[in-house]
């Protein structure tokens, strides 16, 4: 039994219409997937950058609290400073010492 034309063509339209919809398909999938696999490394990357955040956070934040003791050190130092100069200042000043000459004897 032949097939008249008319069905013919609509079969084979349907057959291309599913060629390019699977064509579609595979596109869409490929795109998706990659996405998904770009997703995945920014988030591998997002948590690696987190490690690195946290671990430079508390760097800086140790090296916050020696500047803290640093600066402390140094005040109390120029606050002894100070106090030296001061003590040095109201101490009465030395007669300077008179030039010891060693007694000469008579032969």
């Amino acid at each position: 039994m032949a097939m008249p034309r008319r069905t013919i063509l609509i079969w084979s339209g349907l057959g291309g219409l599913t060629v390019v919809l699977a064509v579609a398909l595979a596109w869409v999938g490929t795109h998706l997937d990659q996405a998904r696999i770009d997703q995945e490394q920014l988030e591998e990357d997002y948590d690696s950058l987190q490690v690195d955040f946290d671990d430079v956070q508390a760097q800086r934040d140790e090296l916050a609290k020696k500047a803290e003791e640093h600066i402390k050190t140094i005040e109390q130092l120029q606050a002894e400073l100070e106090r030296a100069r001061k003590a040095s200042a109201s101490a009465p000043a030395a007669a300077p010492a008179a030039p010891s000459t060693p007694a000469t004897t008579a032969p």
